[in-house]
């Protein structure tokens, strides 16, 4: 037992230096609301579907969370082909994200009803960070000196397996590393 974990704290150790971090937006209702996360779920219920959806999390503390999600998605009249749009804006402090994704999928029929679904999704993160209005503990930190704005690419993938009484999904809803600062900043 003591082998297994000695290899375990190795290889957090070994990897702790490559790790990133970042914020995507709080999917809550996911069972409900797949297709922000697996483009391969585009037309997953062979049906147009519309999803609206509204968070708003610490209402009396300021700067509180509030994310809004819209998608909308449909097999074709080609039914092998499916087509949808996610709109996500994320509001968290001094911080605001809009996600606009389109996506595609093509899905493969299987035996009892069941479906194979290969998506992509294209789009982009629209940014906006009011640093400067920040309480900042230290004001002559450089990085909060002045407001962030920007627009960064995003591509994902993902594959859907699903039938009416199950599913099974595994996808990369960001496969272009974003970064919101310039390197000489970090």
């Amino acid at each position: 037992m003591k082998k297994y974990s000695i290899i375990w704290i190795l290889l957090l150790l070994l990897t702790a230096s490559t790790l990133k971090a970042q914020q995507e937006p709080y999917n809550t209702m996911f069972a409900f609301n797949k297709l922000p996360v697996n483009p391969g779920y585009t037309g997953g219920k062979d049906v147009l579907s519309i999803r609206a959806l509204y968070r708003h999390q610490w209402v009396n503390l300021p700067g509180n969370p509030q994310t809004i999600n819209f998608n909308i998605h449909s097999p074709l009249k080609y039914d092998n082909v499916a087509l949808g749009l996610s709109i996500i804006n994320d509001r968290l402090g001094a911080t605001n994200m809009t996600h606009l994704n389109t996506t595609f999928a093509y899905r493969l029929p299987f035996k009892n009803d069941t479906k194979l679904s290969f998506g992509i999704s294209a789009g982009m993160m629209i940014f906006n960070a009011k640093l400067t209005e920040l309480d900042a503990v230290d004001v002559s930190d450089p990085l909060i000196s002045q407001n962030l704005k920007g627009v960064r690419p995003n591509i994902g993938a993902g594959v859907y397996y699903y039938g009416s009484k199950f599913y099974v999904g595994l996808s990369i809803p960001n496969m272009i590393p974003v970064s919101l600062f310039k390197k000489k900043d970090n």
